[in-house]
């Protein structure tokens, strides 16, 4: 599952809910993929989770190790070593005062909802902005993207999580 969206929104607190429950850190602020067939790979490119200090002293259940840039602590997480599929792409930064939800995006929508989170090395290079433009619509097309709307506050973190993990039990 790749999670989406502004700075602030809340990504790395909800992939720190996910590792809470076992599963795998793959990318913390930029996610590799790799069209392979008819899916999506993503590749693991984290070294740990940073997360605001109430954050991580919440999730982590412990004293975060070491501070990081304005104020973020690095929280060790399970790591993934090997590519998996992404079988999810997640817009947050919705809250909810109906619980956790997650609603299905059209392909159009997620295009436009993944286009300013394009990471580009050079941005000057038009051939490199060029073609992930150009597979926005393939990833839209191989993975299914929602929007994940919550109540605000760590509380609410494991209806988060629920509603993710029910929307991966159902594929259409």
């Amino acid at each position: 599952v790749a999670f989406i969206g502004e700075s602030g929104a809340g990504k790395s607190t909800l992939a720190a809910a996910f590792c809470a429950r076992g599963a795998l850190l793959v990318a913390d602020d930029a996610l590799v993929v790799d069209f392979t067939g008819a899916g999506v790979d993503a590749w693991p490119t984290a070294d740990g989770l940073r997360l605001w200090h109430d954050m991580a002293a919440s999730i982590s259940g412990s004293v975060a190790i070491g501070a990081w840039r304005h104020e973020k602590y690095r929280v060790p997480a399970k790591l993934a070593t090997g590519p998996a599929p992404l079988r999810r792409i997640l817009l947050v930064g919705d809250t909810s005062d109906r619980g956790a939800r997650t609603e299905v995006l059209s392909q159009a929508d997620a295009r436009i909802a993944m286009l300013p989170h394009l990471f580009r090395l050079d941005i000057a290079d038009v051939d490199e902005s060029r073609r992930l433009f150009d597979d926005m619509p393939r990833l839209a097309e191989r993975v299914p993207a929602r929007r994940l709307a919550y109540p605000d506050g760590v509380a609410y973190l494991d209806g988060a999580v629920d509603a993710v993990m029910a929307d991966l039990r159902y594929e259409p």
